[in-house]
């Protein structure tokens, strides 16, 4: 005795819904390809050939950025961790240091040396300038400075910068 009755698609639509079937599991296989993929790829740093020299094509950068108020572009630059400390004392964040951009004149970027481990490049550098930060006018002499690059979503981004400038008096 039969208690369900069973229906089985007419034969003429029988190839069509197979031809749907095995096209949505290609789609299916398709995009569970594109997703592990996008799991299993790594946004590693490149081996640099001259660590000092692309220290210096960034830390060009990041001043250039700096002088010319090129805020957008400067907060891409920056690291979402990134924080900036002064000889004075005085240090920021990424907010504050966008909020508070010093005023920076002619620059001349000089002495870089730089050191790369994996995602991360380190950049002792020296800096001639004429800067006003928070109102206050720091020395044109030549400077050191320390900054740290991280590689993040296919580019360098400053993480972290030390700036040894003293105000004048």
């Amino acid at each position: 005795m039969k208690l369900f009755k069973t229906r089985s698609a007419p034969a003429d639509k029988a190839p069509a819904v197979s031809r749907l079937r095995s096209a949505l599991l290609i789609v299916a296989l398709f995009l569970l390809m594109a997703v592990a993929a996008a799991c299993s790829s790594t946004d590693s740093a490149p081996t640099l050939a001259d660590s000092s020299q692309t220290g210096a094509e960034l830390t060009n950068k990041f001043v250039s950025l700096v002088a010319d108020k090129k805020l957008v572009e400067l907060e891409e630059f920056l690291s979402i961790a990134f924080v900036l400390q002064r000889a004075n004392g005085s240090f920021g964040t990424k907010a504050n240091y966008v909020e508070n951009i010093p005023d920076i004149g002619p620059y001349e970027i000089s002495d870089v040396s730089g050191w790369q481990d994996g995602d991360t490049l380190v950049v002792q550098w020296s800096l001639v300038v004429q800067e006003v930060i928070d109102g206050q006018t720091y020395s044109g002499d030549p400077a050191p400075r320390l900054s740290t690059f991280v590689w993040r979503d296919g580019m360098w981004r400053i993480s972290s910068h030390a700036n040894f400038n003293i105000p004048q008096p």
